[in-house]
């Protein structure tokens, strides 16, 4: 068994569009942009997206167009015959896990441009017991 795993972080290009299946399961479709540089210029790869389920109740309630998002899934292929009869296929990104990306918008702004408190945890020294055979 082959699999193709994706995992891109990239923001909504438009708002996300819920419905509702025949079975009654929720299904929400929505592409993100992912930038990147190739030959000294950057690029952007719109990927198609859909969630099922609670992934896609909670993207349809927190995301709208703009926002980041990571999403991890599976690549899948629809290939169907357009009205000419040509063969046609695309590409789409089933997702299976997402996480939030970048500033929280309900958290108080800072002054930095992250939207999060600024001064990263103190480190914290590990703690090994004494028999560590190491």
């Amino acid at each position: 068994m082959s699999m193709c795993n994706v995992v891109a972080h990239g923001r909504l290009g438009k708002d996300p569009e819920f419905r509702q299946s025949q079975s009654g399961t929720g299904v929400t479709s929505f592409t993100i942009a992912c930038k990147y540089r190739s030959k000294g210029q950057e690029e952007t790869t719109w990927l198609n997206c859909v969630a099922f389920g609670k992934s896609a109740e909670l993207i349809h309630q927190h995301f709208t167009k703009g926002k980041a998002i990571l999403i991890q899934g599976d690549l899948k292929q629809e290939k169907w015959q357009d009205k000419d009869g040509n063969n046609r296929s695309s590409f789409k990104v089933e997702v299976r896990g997402f996480d939030f990306v970048g500033p929280r918008e309900d958290s108080p702004k800072s002054n930095n441009d992250g939207g999060w408190d600024s001064q990263p945890a103190a480190p914290s020294k590990p703690s090994f017991p004494d028999d560590v055979p190491f």
